[in-house]
């Protein structure tokens, strides 16, 4: 027995004979399951339920100075032997001096805690009313906080419904008659949602005192806060606002904003009492300011984008909103997906319900120190990533400043993103404005982590939008809670396994761009890195940078498209709502699935000639979603075909297992009779056009491939050693591998454009076309002037353009992953630090619990188990850290991670200059025109 812990074992011995009794009262209730209640109904005891009934005199025990109220089961000797050692017990014990000393005996207890309720919350039972009768200081029914630990732990990770749990409780009674088995539903309810709330209050360290520990935070918040996530007097290094502005990104807080439609909720006839037990305290604000908001400020749905993703979101068929009154909610979380803040959306994703989420994940943490919070604000980067970010960013300000004031000046410095997926479905000025790829110190934030979250509540959407609003809230929250933790629980894996992997691709990208450098030599390279990366300037309609050709007459399948596009738009503006199922948009995706065919099938043709387990995986995982892509594809052939064509139906897939070769039967595939009988030759043209632009696309990229090849195999042959010669010979293999692709893709493209155009007679062998004589010179690819009508000037000029974007395109991917690489290290550290702060702050916590032990043992202990949590967490990291860095980070004192970065980079950049030295390019000098 630990040291001044006196009576413990007495303790313990009234504790055992509590269970032993509550034990016996449920065996003896159990045999008798058939019995009848007054009310007629079958009683039949639940596997950890018990109906309560009327008890005899109890037998008053006290237990740390609370007496818990217990039916007697003993014999008469047996309870004047307990009354004698517990007499005995108290008469040992030392007598507090002083005047107002007296004898505490058993019976001055009986009046502390005499009720039913304290008998069985002692005993780890939740109680709750079984019926109108039924009262909390009269309850019928309780519930174990075993079975409630059970369910909560199964609906959280199984989306088990309470009525299904239940029902299983019920037939567990009894399968045979279960209608005559009491029925908890109801009760259960009402018990968790308290069990949620408590459980969360608990876990927080809000019932241990944590908020006068953690002063920095608002006070009771019970949100499950990111350790990687930068935080101001919880996980930063003394000395990060030394931080250098082209560093910044080791002190960046990434956030992505997203909106979901599944967890939604019905205008029901619900008790307008209920309310969120959690009152703002969590992810969502509190309902009345967030409503008061509402009413103050106006829809932002009206407002026109020139960029037609927004436009049709703006579109969107508002009939599956009808009779909600919550259609959505709208999630912030940060790039470890970790949610941070929720907040009901009405009529779909609206900016005023964005931009009140924002908010209150910013007030999460409050002023303490003007100074320090001034540093925080000014020398911390933050990154906001949104699909609809092109809309949001240009009022941002505006609207900050007039309904949330309190945080414009945060949201001032945020700098916009448009996820790295959804920017390719927006207008081309949008990916030279908003996407991570060139932004300076943004890392790979390709910002999808925002899509993640959402197949796990989806699954919890047909429960909640028929619950209470407050019921509905309380459900989202735990999820919430609960998805953050298991984040928070692999972060240390995660972030270490992030970080090798950007290494790697880091490595990779740092190759081809030397070889890129090397190929166009000291002048081109040296002139072109005077130019300015974040120079973004409006040429008519259109953004121009470093990273945009400026040529339009070689057209591209992406301009094509876009033309096509705004002509459908323009033809069907009095219908007033851009159809997604479109003619082109169904093209438009057929070639696209096209490429990743052919894709497929060079991948599996280097498996069958190499085979690998990783290469076997990938093949795998590429096909599911080709499947995938298809089958959606088939539903929108069906709506395309079968609205505006009598195309008879699709034949269904051929092949499951080998998707890449499904016939997608686009008008291409059919014959010229075919596409007159079926009226296809208005999606024939749409066709030919966007394959024209295609073939442009694969010219350019097999100039490219070729061009890099020619100096990669230059470079291989004059490799030595066998780093070396690996690493040229893998770069060697990936480039041919890559232009034999693009070769098939592009003879695959042309044969569907032979066929598609009328124009041209087919050949016979009668036919009198015979090939010329004439003079061996460059393939033709390298002459498509003929195919644009272009002067050897403009082809020259065209082709040097390809060269300097290719190489800043380069260059951006390298740095970007270099950004990435440095930014999880950092997110690793700050990992790190909240653990260990965390550890600390729990010891202090159970050291000042433990001073009281008769009323606050249970505190104590609770604490110390959550303070060795967090010492293994912060230890497995470090571990984790050790697999990213194996020398560790040697940092001087006084010195920051920047300073360390600086070194890393200034001594790589040294190794790189001394294996790739720049050079002319073959064929020029250094002294020739820069583009």
């Amino acid at each position: 027995m630990p040291a001044g812990l006196p009576g413990l074992a007495s303790r313990k011995r009234k504790l055992d004979n509590i269970s032993q009794h509550l034990g016996d009262q449920i065996d003896k209730r159990s045999t008798s399951r058939y019995a009848k209640e007054s009310g007629g109904s079958h009683t039949g005891i639940l596997p950890s339920t018990v109906t309560l009934q009327p008890l005899p005199q109890p037998l008053p025990v006290n237990v740390d100075g609370q007496s818990l109220n217990m039916p007697s089961t003993q014999s008469s000797e047996e309870l004047s032997e307990a009354k004698r050692r517990e007499e005995k017990e108290l008469s040992d014990a030392p007598k507090p001096k002083g005047p107002s000393q007296t004898t505490q005996t058993l019976d001055d207890f009986m009046s502390i805690l005499p009720s039913l309720v304290n008998q069985v919350i002692a005993a780890n039972i939740r109680t709750s009313k079984l019926n109108e009768r039924s009262t909390l200081k009269s309850p019928r029914t309780a519930f174990s906080f075993r079975v409630l630990k059970q369910f909560h732990l199964q609906h959280l990770e199984s989306k088990q419904s309470a009525q299904d749990f239940c029902s299983s409780l019920q037939r567990l009674t009894d399968n045979a008659l279960t209608s005559k088995v009491s029925d908890i539903y109801e009760q259960f309810l009402v018990v968790m949602q308290v069990w949620r709330i408590v459980t969360a209050v608990k876990r927080a360290g809000a019932a241990h005192g944590i908020d006068d520990i953690l002063t920095h935070r608002i006070r009771g918040n019970l949100i499950v806060h990111c350790p990687s996530c930068p935080e101001v007097h919880m996980n930063m290094e003394d000395g990060w606002e030394r931080t250098p502005p082209h560093l910044r990104h080791l002190n960046q807080s990434r956030c992505t904003c997203d909106g979901n439609h599944h967890a939604n909720h019905y205008c029901k006839n619900t008790d307008p009492q209920s309310k969120s037990l959690f009152r703002g305290r969590s992810y969502y604000p509190k309902e009345e300011d967030y409503q008061a908001y509402l009413k103050c400020v106006e829809s932002s749905m009206a407002e026109k984008s020139t960029c037609m993703y927004l436009n049709a979101m703006n579109k969107q068929d508002r009939k599956k909103f009808k009779h909600m009154n919550v259609t959505g909610i709208v999630n912030i979380q940060c790039d470890h997906v970790v949610v941070k803040s929720s907040a009901d959306m009405q009529l779909g994703e609206q900016f005023r319900n964005s931009d009140y989420a924002v908010a209150h994940s910013i007030r999460q943490h409050r002023n303490l120190d003007v100074s320090v919070e001034k540093q925080y604000d000014t020398c911390l980067d933050r990154l906001f990533s949104y699909d609809i970010g092109c809309g949001w960013d240009p009022g941002k300000d505006k609207r900050f400043s007039e309904n949330l004031p309190d945080v414009a000046p945060t949201v001032r410095k945020m700098r916009t993103l448009i996820p790295l997926l959804h920017v390719q479905n927006h207008k081309d000025n949008c990916m030279y404005l908003f996407s991570c790829s060139y932004t300076e110190n943004a890392g790979h934030f390709h910002g999808e982590t925002a899509e993640q979250y959402w197949v796990e509540l989806n699954q919890l959407g047909p429960q909640t939008r028929q619950m209470n609003n407050g019921h509905h809230q309380d459900t989202i929250i735990d999820a919430h809670s609960h998805w953050n933790w298991k984040k928070i629980q692999n972060m240390g894996k995660s972030l270490s396994k992030a970080a090798i992997d950007a290494r790697a691709l880091y490595t990779q990208h740092r190759d081809h761009f030397s070889y890129l450098s090397q190929m166009n030599g000291k002048a081109r390279v040296g002139a072109w890195s005077k130019l300015n990366r974040q120079e973004r300037k409006m040429e008519g309609q259109e953004i121009q940078c470093v990273y945009r050709e400026r040529a339009k007459k070689v057209p591209s399948q992406k301009k094509i498209y876009d033309c096509l596009v705004l002509e459908l738009e323009k033809n069907t503006a009095s219908n007033s709502e851009l159809q997604g199922s479109s003619p082109v948009v169904f093209i438009h995706e057929g070639l696209k699935i096209s490429l990743i065919q052919t894709k497929i099938k060079h991948l599996a043709h280097e498996f069958r000639n190499h085979p690998t387990t990783s290469q076997e995986s990938s093949i795998a995982d590429q096909r599911s979603k080709l499947r995938t892509r298809i089958d959606k594809f088939r539903l929108l052939q069906k709506h395309v075909y079968s609205s505006k064509h009598a195309v008879p139906l699709v034949p269904r897939k051929t092949s499951y297992s080998t998707p890449e070769y499904e016939e997608l039967y686009l008008p291409s595939s059919f014959s010229l009779q075919d596409r007159q009988r079926f009226e296809l030759g208005p999606m024939a043209n749409q066709e030919l056009k966007l394959r024209e632009g295609m073939a442009f696309d694969k010219i350019r990229e097999l100039q490219e491939l070729s061009k890099v090849l020619s100096v990669d195999l230059d470079g291989k042959r004059d490799a030595r050693g066998v780093k070396q010669n690996t690493r040229s010979g893998t770069i060697v293999r990936n480039l041919m591998s890559s232009q034999a692709q693009a070769i098939d893709d592009y003879n695959i493209n042309r044969a569907a454009m032979i066929k598609l155009d009328e124009a041209s007679p087919p050949t016979t062998s009668n036919s009198t076309i015979k090939e010329k004589s004439r003079l061996l010179k460059d393939g033709w690819i390298w002459d498509i002037g003929a195919l644009g009508q272009f002067s050897t000037q403009e082809i020259e000029e065209w082709s040097k353009e390809g060269d300097h974007v290719q190489w800043f395109r380069a260059e951006a991917e390298m740095e970007r992953w270099r950004e990435e690489y440095e930014t999880r290290l950092a997110d690793l550290l700050r990992c790190i630090r909240y653990f260990k702060r965390m550890n600390e702050v729990w010891l202090e916590l159970s050291t000042s619990r433990s001073s009281s032990l008769t009323s606050n043992l249970g505190h104590a202990i609770y604490a110390h188990t959550r303070a060795e949590m967090y010492k293994q967490l912060a230890s497995d990291a470090e571990g984790d850290l050790k697999a990213v860095v194996p020398d560790g980070i040697s940092l001087a004192k006084g010195e920051i991670l920047a300073d360390y970065v600086q070194r890393m980079r200034k001594r790589e950049d040294a190794e790189y200059a001394a294996e790739f030295p720049l050079g002319s390019v073959d064929g020029t000098s250094d002294t020739e025109d820069i583009i």
